[in-house]
Parts: structure tokens; C-alpha cells; sequence
């Protein structure tokens, strides 16, 4: 597109902006073109998360888009409405917010308002259901981020590296909430379906590479609001679809920070008739204070970079190294109160999770109960609030055909584990030294778990026999000695 004189400049903007007038605009097709190919090739495009944030990216970068062209063909730094502009947004949005709650909730099982709720970072077990006006809260997410990028995208280079470290943030958020068994050990809520996103976050992370090496100071071409309106929306889609609203405040805290100097300087002048910043957005309030553009740039790229904490550990989230119980906290489902049941409930409840078992003899139930286990018909339970599922020894995960708690577990995500397994994830925390030894087999396993005890037993070493034979894998015991488990 021929764009004449290019991008007007703000005439009560800093006097070093003047010297930038004529420099194309509209680069963030390039980024588009680059996110939507790549959206094409490889990402899930039956997926209602992806055709969400691909409509929001494309339906805000023809926004921006038209408000470029009208500044450019007028040579004005004003582009169409404001209020039109918010309303067509807000549309935009809405739409997909709806196509992705309806996802969300029909996920679920049934009865489940985890589509039209609203979650909180460290509260798994709390969520606020807002019901339909979700639309108007995600609606409200997408439009913000996306505005609050465009907000910030008023230096060379500024906006284009934090929106990549927002893209590489989301992208392993939106990995690990699509993940059962991530966001079960890493206590996040699993949206299925949302890891398809990393894909295009992928997209933007390379796209804004290579839009980089022509915005580098003195920029070669802007963004203009075609990129940083699709860019903004398309981060605070993810946020939406991935349930990290709140956590997008954080990564995207420069964002906010500009945003939050602009209304600041409007109420404070309308109210007072004086600014509280040299000039708004706060890049340039730092401008006017003499700092070059390029320490303005690099130290908003550090803030920006700095606004995501410490450095994500996996293998400490799931080795429990902050609660030092992995399964502290967590609401836990249990089906199977015998023996190995009820002593592995024993064992979630003393490590500090919430556990609801349940058991067809209502004899075992009742015991449970007695015992200080909470207990609730499964049936009824709300699965999307369980973090895990712990199936008892005896009954079917598959063969002759999967149980009924098996089938709920499955349709709402929830990670399938038995007593073994959870054993097995205690010794690696408190007693990863301790000799384990594991028994399987169709025939002859008692016989052979009984005579190695007895074997180790009679050489000296502190040997418990526990499993299918002797006491329960889950009972308490000590961990200096040689545990020999039978299956």
C-alpha cells in the first residue's frame, strides 16, 4: 500500500519524535501474516480456542488496520471514533468469550460452572461464577490488553519484545493448563484443549523476531495499530481461554503501567486542571525528563521482563518442594474403602488433602466415616473441582470394562492414579534413598515377595513387606529400611 507521507507524528509529543514523520506503518501485517500462516500449518484448527483468538487477532488487526489507513490518508494522528472503535472491539470479543465459555462449560460434567467462572492465582479449590456476564468480563480482558498494548507501542521497539515475553509466558501456561497431568502437579486449573494456543504463541514469539530486526532503533517501519491491537487482544484471549486473567495483570504489568499513566493524567487534568506526568503514556513522561530512547526502551524491556517472577521449576512443583507434600491442598477423589483404600484415604487426609471417598458397600463407607474420612456419593460430585482420582486395588481401570468412576474421571480430566503411584511419589520426597524393591507378575508374586522379606529380614536389613500381601503400601512406616511391595 502506497502510504504517501507515512506515519504522522503527534505534534505535542518530544521534539526528538518529529524526525520519525514519513516512516511507514502498518507493519503488523507482517506479524499477522507470519502468526496466521503458521496458525495454518500447524496448529488444531478444530479446535473452538484457536478459531477464538485467530478471530480476535484478525477481527482487532482489521481495526487497526482501518484506523491506520484514515491517519495515514488524512495525515492526522486521529483516527475513526473512539466509541465506535471500543464498540466493535467489544463485539469482537464477546463473540469469542462466548464460543469459549460454551467450550469450557460443555467440557465439563455436567452441572459445571467452571466455563463462566472466574479464578484466582494459589485458590484452585475458589472460583467466582459470574455466569453470563463472564462475556462481558472477558470481553472486557481482550478489549483492555489489547488497547493496553497499543498504548505502549509508542517507541521503537517498545511494545514488540514484552508482548513476545507475554507470548512465551501464555505459551507455557497454555501448554501445561492443557495438560491433565501438569496442571494436576502444578495446581493450575486444566482447560482441555487450550495447548493447541501454544502453537500461536509460538507464531508470535518468531513473527515478533522478525518484525524486530526492521523496528530496532531508528525503526525501518512501526506496527502501527493493525499490530499492537491484535497482539493485545490476542494475549488477552489466551488469558481468557486459559483462566489466567489475574495472572495476565502480572506478566503484563508494563502494559498495565501504561495504561493505568493515562487514565492517571486524564482524571487527575480533568478534575484539576493539572497533568501528574510530563506527557502520557509514562514512556513519554520519561522522554520529556531527558532520558534517550533507547534507555527508555531497554529499561521499560527490563520491567517488563521483570514483571514474571522467579524462574518457572517444574521438577520443584512436582517434587513439592514448596509444601512438601505433593498432594497438600488438593481435593482428592477415592473410590475403593477395603484395606488399601482406607489406608491410603488415611494417608491423602495426614499429608493434607481433601479427600471425598466412596464405596458401594455402605459398610465400608460407614468405617471410612468413622475414621475421620470424609466421604460423598461420586455420583453427584462436582469432578471439575478434583485435582486427582485415586482408584483402589480391585477395581477395574479397564478390563473386563472401565468403572464408573473411571468414565467421570475421564470426561473431566482428572488424572487417574493408584495407591502404588502415590507411593511412589512420597518416597521420592522423603525417602528417595530407600531401597525399594517392586514384585509383579501373573503367578507365584506372594510367594516371591514373602521369601525375598524374609531373606532380607534374616540378613540384617529393616525390611516391610506391604502391597496386595502383608500391611498396606500407603501405612505408615519408616524410611530407613528396605520396603518390598507386591502386585
Amino acid at each position: 500500500m502506497r502510504q504517501g507521507r507515512g506515519q504522522p507524528i503527534r505534534a505535542d509529543g518530544p521534539q526528538t519524535h518529529f524526525k520519525k514523520a514519513g516512516t511507514p506503518t502498518m507493519g503488523g501485517l507482517m506479524i499477522l501474516a507470519g502468526i496466521v500462516g503458521s496458525s495454518l500449518l500447524w496448529a488444531d484448527l478444530s479446535s473452538v480456542y484457536v478459531v477464538s483468538t485467530l478471530l480476535v487477532t484478525l477481527g482487532f488487526g482489521a481495526i487497526g488496520f482501518y484506523d491506520d489507513y484514515l491517519k495515514v490518508t488524512k495525515q492526522s494522528d486521529k483516527g475513526f471514533s473512539g466509541k465506535a472503535r471500543l464498540g466493535i472491539e467489544f463485539l469482537v470479543a464477546g463473540i469469542a468469550v462466548f464460543f469459549m465459555m460454551r467450550t469450557a462449560l460443555s467440557a465439563g460434567v455436567a452441572g459445571s460452572t467452571f466455563g463462566s467462572s472466574l479464578t484466582f492465582p494459589f485458590l484452585k479449590d475458589f472460583t467466582l461464577n459470574l455466569g453470563y456476564f463472564f462475556i462481558l468480563f472477558g470481553g472486557f480482558v481482550i478489549v483492555g490488553a489489547g488497547n493496553a498494548v497499543n498504548l505502549t507501542d509508542g517507541l521503537d521497539g517498545l511494545a514488540i519484545v514484552p508482548v513476545m515475553i507475554a507470548a512465551a509466558s501464555f505459551g507455557i501456561i497454555a501448554y501445561l493448563a492443557g495438560n491433565a497431568v501438569f496442571a494436576n502437579y502444578l495446581q493450575i486449573h486444566f482447560v482441555p484443549g487450550t495447548g493447541e494456543l501454544a502453537v500461536i504463541l509460538g507464531a508470535v514469539i518468531g513473527a515478533g523476531l522478525g518484525f524486530l530486526w526492521f523496528n530496532a532503533p531508528p525503526a525501518a517501519i512501526f506496527m502501527g495499530d493493525t499490530g499492537s491491537l491484535a497482539l493485545g487482544g490476542l494475549i488477552g484471549a489466551v488469558a481468557v481461554a486459559t483462566k489466567h486473567e489475574i495472572v495476565m495483570v502480572i506478566i503484563g504489568g508494563l502494559f498495565v503501567m501504561e495504561t493505568l499513566s493515562v487514565i492517571i493524567q486524564v482524571f487527575w487534568f480533568k478534575r484539576t486542571g493539572k497533568r501528574v506526568f510530563l506527557m502520557a503514556p509514562i514512556h513519554h513522561h520519561f522522554e520529556k525528563l531527558g532520558w534517550t530512547e533507547s534507555q527508555v526502551v531497554i529499561r521499560f524491556w527490563i520491567i517488563g521482563h521483570s514483571r514474571h517472577g522467579r524462574p518457572f521449576d517444574p521438577e520443584a512443583a512436582v517434587r513439592g518442594d514448596d509444601t512438601g507434600h505433593h498432594i497438600q491442598r488438593q481435593k482428592v477423589a477415592l473410590f475403593g474403602l477395603g484395606g488399601s483404600g482406607l489406608a491410603t484415604a488415611q494417608a491423602l487426609v495426614a499429608g493434607g488433602a481433601l479427600v471425598i471417598a466412596w464405596d458401594d458397600n455402605p459398610d465400608s463407607v460407614a468405617k471410612a466415616s468413622a475414621a475421620g474420612i470424609g466421604t460423598g456419593d461420586l455420583h453427584q460430585a462436582n469432578w471439575a473441582d478434583f485435582s486427582a482420582f485415586v482408584l483402589s486395588p480391585g477395581v477395574p481401570l479397564t478390563h473386563p470394562k472401565p468403572h464408573w468412576t473411571v468414565d467421570l474421571a475421564h470426561a473431566a480430566g482428572v488424572e487417574i492414579i493408584g495407591d502404588v503411584e502415590l507411593f511412589v511419589r512420597e518416597r521420592r520426597i522423603h525417602a528417595p534413598d530407600c531401597p525399594f524393591i517392586a514384585i509383579t507378575g501373573t503367578n507365584g508374586k506372594s510367594t516371591t515377595t514373602a521369601l525375598i522379606a524374609h531373606i532380607l529380614k534374616s540378613s540384617g536389613r529393616d525390611t516391610q513387606l506391604g502391597g496386595n500381601i502383608g500391611t498396606a503400601v500407603m501405612t505408615p512406616r519408616s524410611a530407613g529400611g528396605c520396603t518390598v511391595l507386591c502386585r
